[in-house]
Formats: C-alpha cells, sequence, structure tokens
C-alpha cells in the first residue's frame, strides 16, 4: 500500500513539473496522502523540516538528512541511511537485540536484525520458560521467575 502511495506521490510530481503552479499544488497534493505516519521527521533539500519521507517526497523535496532541519555540518555526524516508511500492520518481530518491534520494517529501521517471528524472547527457552511458569498472566506479556514471558500462547482453559 505504501509503495503504491509513494510511486503516486513520484509519477504526480513527474506528471505535473511543466504544469501551472495552481494546478501543480493541486495536484500533487490529491495523489500524495501520506496518511497518519510516525513522526520521522527529515530535512529537505530547501531547508525545511518535513514529519516524514513521504511528506518531503509529496512536496517535491528529496530528505538530506534525518531530523529537524538544519543538517549537521559534519559528514560524520550524517546518519548512515534514510528510514523506510513503515506500514501501520502489526506482525511482531523479535530482534536480534532482544526487542520486540511490531514488525520487520521497523527492526530494520532500528538498525536491528530479525531473530525470530512473534514476540521475544525467541526459540524453545520461551516455551520452557512458560512451562516453568506456574501461572496464566491475562496480559500478552509478563515477568515470570525474572524473565519475560510472551502468554499469547498461553493455554487459558
Amino acid at each position: 500500500m505504501k509503495t503504491i502511495i509513494i510511486f503516486a506521490c513520484v509519477l504526480g510530481a513527474v506528471i505535473v513539473q511543466g504544469q501551472g503552479q495552481e494546478e501543480s499544488s493541486d495536484y500533487t497534493e490529491s495523489l500524495c496522502d501520506c496518511g497518519e505516519s510516525t513522526y520521522q521527521p527529515v530535512c529537505g533539500d530547501d531547508g525545511q523540516t518535513y514529519s516524514s519521507v513521504c511528506e518531503a517526497k509529496c512536496s517535491e523535496q528529496e530528505p538530506q538528512c534525518e531530523g529537524e532541519c538544519p543538517c549537521p555540518e559534519s559528514p560524520s555526524d550524517l546518519p548512515t541511511r534514510i528510514q523506510k516508511v513503515c506500514p501501520f500492520y502489526i506482525r511482531k518481530v523479535c530482534g536480534d537485540n532482544g526487542n520486540t518491534f511490531d514488525n520487520e520494517c521497523q527492526a530494520e529501521n532500528n538498525g536491528v536484525s530479525v531473530q525470530c517471528e512473534g514476540e521475544c524472547p525467541c526459540g524453545e527457552n520461551a516455551e520452557e520458560e512458560q512451562e516453568d511458569c506456574p501461572f496464566c498472566c491475562t496480559s500478552s506479556s509478563v515477568e515470570c521467575q525474572g524473565k519475560r514471558v510472551d502468554c499469547s500462547r498461553c493455554d487459558r482453559t
């Protein structure tokens, strides 16, 4: 879905480039619906701060750096990559840093590789920890004997 919207933004920018200013603005706005994306500011090449990469692209600006304007002057201060616009669905994954992310895209944006699908911890140890737990929790996760346990797999009968 987001790929289509970003493509529409780029396509809209190409189509309206030769048209009058008033038409261009209205037409681009109608093609660019970035939705209620998470605030991940970028600094556009016009020196303005945009709330996301999508907002910058829809304003026909190229992101120069992550964060609010102005961009850092030192090349060592520049981020190594611009973060992707992530989808809004939740398909939890466990990162190799032991943290749970809403989806794979958010893990990647944090520079973390996915270790397994679902909440942390991964693997057989998680199931063993649940078997050792003397109760079933009512929330999706709980501390049990000092370990974080995913109770979504717990039999609540």
